[in-house]
């Protein structure tokens, strides 16, 4: 009696101290993945795990794996599946993650467990890339009768809205994350997602949607940086509705509380910009140079300074002292998202200082010449004429297409236009006048400025442009050239290539000048199997235009006889190209 009653209390005790092994294994896996999911949902999930973190979700792992492998039919085995899961999901080795929600969910058992595996293999499917499957899967999730507690559902939830974010499905990414947080109990969890939703709603212009979840994140959440953001945005919100007096109302409101100290620079920069769209640009340029002074080095004085140069050129055109504010951002704050901007706008100002100083030198040669011989215009000007069109041109793009100052370069490219009609740099004036009336809405002067363009510049790409906007059908006298020539290429080579050559010397400004200068070069290489003259005009072809459609096509052809007259063993004697010799034959 006293040997079984021993025998038995030994049996009791290994089975108790076997329960206590594989118990206290789970439970250190279960705290180590605590710990860590802790600091995963404060830093975000999408942010970069840190060592200790990592460390964490590695010994859930291998505790787990423990449990799983001495143990596997402890009442424990699907808690530690999904648990490691979990931290395999985090760690971001999604297929093997994959497996073990599949152990849970594939298993004959139908524990509470299996709803929550479930979505977390749709979580999975989402990272492997396969998102049509997974959406299916947590739609039909959902609209089971799963009975699955609440912070599973807004898992669940919550899943479906990110698929469809990445879908880009926005409108069903906001409602799926607005069913997510009515499953979450008030709190930092719940407003993080209404953060989320009020931040979609406000990039798609719903204004009045993400204003009413920015009220609910000042309500509920515990963040002091997420109530601070919250009011910035309503404060935003109410500025691009133009409620000049609710804006100006609830920044003054703010900057009295100490409570929002922090963010004093902020509303010191909404309050800038709402005064920049009421056009007082005083009091705006103020404020901006009160954060500079009260804030400085820092992103804000930084971006401040970005402004101060942006609202300087438009209202004052002080090039001189805009350059300083663009300089000041990257001194500021180097990694300032305004540093490349304000390094690109100090290049620019460089470029048009430079420009007007020159233009003056010009206007002063142009001047005195003019002094001396009266009103007739002297061959030496010529090229100081050109120049001077070239330094308009450049101008007026700059003032234009850099500064936004449309009305500033049309009269720039009209005094071109009209001054120097024989700069080459006309046509380019006379396009960019017509794209600027049509862009003011001027479809008048648009289109006035387009058929001169056509008329006295028929042969340039920007004719060919124009045409198009107009509906215009352009006739080139070249083309017709071109194709008498094509039908005598395979019976008549030696005369196609005379008439070939009428084109690139009576059209030269021709759009079929690379046609003919490609057809050229294919009659000489497989006609007359002339080696020099196709050469000559390939390579002509090629210096000429060297993005055209046909300089593409015949480069490789080209290198190709380069190499073969290179292996020529006397290559110093080459006989003169046929292409040189004679002239163009005459057309009637």
């Amino acid at each position: 009696m006293t040997v079984g009653r021993r025998y038995l209390g030994l049996v009791t005790l290994l089975v108790f101290s076997v329960s206590c092994a594989y118990f206290n294994t789970f439970y250190n896996a279960e705290r180590y993945f605590k710990g860590a999911e802790k600091e995963i949902r404060k830093a975000g999930r999408e942010t970069e795990l840190s060592r200790k973190t990592t460390d964490a979700l590695n010994k859930t792992v291998a505790k787990t794996s423990i449990v799983l492998e001495k143990y596997p039919d402890s009442r424990f085995r699907d808690d530690a599946l999904l648990l490691q899961g979990k931290a395999l999901y985090y760690l971001g080795d999604y297929s093997r993650a994959l497996e073990a929600f599949r152990r849970i969910t594939d298993g004959e058992l139908d524990t509470p467990l299996k709803g929550e595996a479930r979505v977390w293999t749709v979580l999975c499917r989402v990272k492997l890339g396969d998102q049509v499957q997974a959406l299916g899967e947590v739609k039909e999730l959902l609209n089971s009768e799963s009975g699955l507690p609440g912070p599973i559902l807004a898992l669940a939830f919550e899943t479906a809205a990110e698929i469809h974010l990445e879908l880009h499905n926005v409108d069903s990414a906001i409602h799926y994350f607005d069913q997510s947080a009515r499953y979450l109990r008030r709190g930092s969890e719940q407003s993080r997602l209404y953060l989320i939703i009020a931040e979609l709603a406000f990039r798609d212009s719903l204004y009045d949607s993400a204003r009413e979840y920015y009220e609910k994140v000042i309500q509920q959440s515990a963040d002091t940086h997420q109530v601070e953001k919250a009011h910035l945005q309503i404060v935003k919100i109410t500025r691009i509705q133009q409620k000049w007096d609710e804006t100006t109302s609830e920044i003054q409101r703010l900057l009295l509380s100490e409570k929002f100290s922090d963010i004093r620079p902020q509303l010191y920069l909404e309050l800038a910009k709402l005064y920049e769209m009421q056009s007082r640009f005083t009091e705006g340029i103020n404020r901006l140079e009160l954060i500079t002074q009260e804030f400085p080095r820092t992103e804000m004085s930084a971006e401040a300074y970005f402004h101060l140069g942006r609202l300087t050129l438009a209202t004052r055109a002080r090039y001189e002292q805009a350059r300083k504010y663009y300089e000041k951002v990257s001194s500021e704050a180097r990694s300032s998202i305004f540093a490349p901007s304000a390094r690109a706008k100090v290049k620019e100002i460089d470029a048009i200082l430079l420009v007007v100083k020159r233009i003056g030198e010009l206007e002063e040669s142009l001047g005195e010449a003019n002094e001396v011989h009266g009103d007739s215009v002297l061959l030496d000007s010529t090229g100081l004429l050109h120049e001077l069109a070239e330094k308009l041109y450049s101008q007026g793009e700059l003032l234009a297409f850099h500064f936004d100052k449309p009305d500033s370069g049309i009269r720039i490219f009209e005094r071109l236009v009209n001054e120097i009609p024989s700069s080459p740099k006309r046509a380019k004036a006379l396009f960019s006048l017509a794209q600027l009336y049509w862009r003011k809405g001027d479809s008048e002067k648009a289109e006035r400025y387009a058929r001169q363009l056509v008329e006295d510049y028929p042969f340039t790409e920007f004719a060919e442009r124009a045409s198009a906007s107009l509906g215009l059908k352009m006739h080139d006298d070249a083309e017709d050239i071109l194709e008498k020539a094509e039908k005598l290429s395979d019976t008549d080579p030696e005369r196609s290539l005379r008439i070939y050559q009428t084109v690139l010397e009576q059209f030269p400004s021709s759009r079929f000048v690379p046609v003919a200068l490609l057809a050229s070069g294919n009659v000489h290489d497989l006609e007359l199997n002339d080696l020099d003259s196709s050469l000559f005009f390939y390579e002509r072809l090629i210096e000429e235009f060297p993005r055209s459609d046909q300089a593409r096509y015949i480069e490789e052809r080209y290198q190709v006889l380069r190499r073969l007259r290179e292996s020529r063993s006397d290559t110093s004697q080459h006989a003169v190209p046929r292409a040189l010799e004679g002239g163009p034959e005459r057309e009637d």
